[in-house]
């Protein structure tokens, strides 16, 4: 198949504050809210294989797809992106970060996500179809890349970049049995770039069942205002430092565990149509937040937006009754 390009372009247009952009590339739909005028967006994409490849440049937005989405595509599979440049502020589910160069993102396609695009983004990604695997050993992609930011080996994910680069910037379409073999060959990549060992040496046995208990009872808790760091350490009978050298290398601290899963159970009872008529500060209070006030800035810095906003865009699309 040929290059196809998308250009998304919008001069400033009077009286208009917020707009959006209903985008269907090769193999899903989402839709692209500009954080100001003018604003200018391209995707430059290509099937190779069973894979589709992109290259997503654009100014500050936000992308979301949504259950509506979902259900209009009815498509599976995941994504691997590698921001180039700027970065990618990414939520699905339970699990939301910066994700910067030099770092990739893998995102479950069948389930709700949005990211924030800051600092002029660029990136590549792959759109991987449901239960491909890679010819390497057999290594299977789908089950083991459901965890979002993923730890990736510098010189691999290099590889991995240039790769989607040079498919996508060929003069002339690949024909099929090339493209199988191209396709193999940069799912290889990818299994070896998150299959690269570590570079620091894993938590003893312990301290690895200690994080997992910490993580399930922040989880399991976080709706509860009065869980603090020291709260979390005391239930688990054990002192606030231990805790903080059992998270250590988890990639997040206990009070960033606290928020964020706190963030997440807000978001989620925003878009829930069981929960339209709650008021914006009662849902501050069931998802463990001090204050309404507390709440809009902690969705706010995580996510560009306020508490109502989200729930106003989601009533546009239909998430919530």
């Amino acid at each position: 198949m040929g290059v196809r390009i998308l250009d998304l372009d919008c001069r400033s247009l009077p009286g208009v504050e917020r707009w959006r952009e209903a985008v269907t590339d090769i193999y899903c739909s989402f839709d692209v809210i500009p954080d100001r005028q003018p604003f200018h967006a391209r995707i430059v994409e290509r099937r190779v294989g069973p894979l589709s490849l992109t290259r997503f440049t654009c100014d500050d937005c936000t992308v979301i797809r949504s259950e509506a989405h979902i259900r209009q595509d009815e498509v599976a599979g995941f994504s691997v992106s590698i921001p180039v440049s700027g970065r990618m502020i990414h939520c699905q589910g339970d699990r939301s970060g910066y994700v910067r160069p030099g770092e990739a993102l893998v995102t479950d396609l069948s389930r709700p996500y949005g990211f924030r695009c800051v600092e002029g983004l660029t990136s590549v990604c792959v759109k991987i179809p449901p239960a491909v695997t890679c010819a390497g050993g057999g290594f299977a992609v789908a089950p083991a890349v459901t965890d979002g930011q993923r730890a990736a080996d510098p010189a691999l994910l290099q590889a991995v970049t240039a790769m989607i680069d040079a498919l996508l910037e060929a003069p002339k379409p690949v024909d099929q049995r090339r493209a199988e073999h191209a396709a193999r060959a940069l799912l290889d990549l990818i299994a070896l770039m998150f299959a690269a060992p570590p570079a620091a040496a894993p938590p003893t046995p312990g301290l690895t069942a200690l994080r997992r208990r910490a993580e399930a009872l922040i989880r399991a808790e976080a709706t509860d205002p009065g869980l603090t760091p020291q709260a979390v350490a005391e239930r688990l009978g054990i002192s606030p430092g231990y805790l903080h050298r059992a998270m250590r290398g988890s990639g997040h601290t206990v009070q960033t565990l606290i928020r964020e899963t706190r963030i997440a159970a807000g978001l989620h009872m925003l878009m829930d149509p069981g929960t339209s008529d709650l008021t914006i500060a009662r849902i501050a209070y069931e998802a463990g937040f001090a204050s309404h006030a507390a709440f809009t800035d902690a969705v706010r810095r995580r996510h560009g937006r306020t508490p109502r906003e989200v729930r106003d865009q989601a009533l546009r699309r239909g998430d919530v009754g």
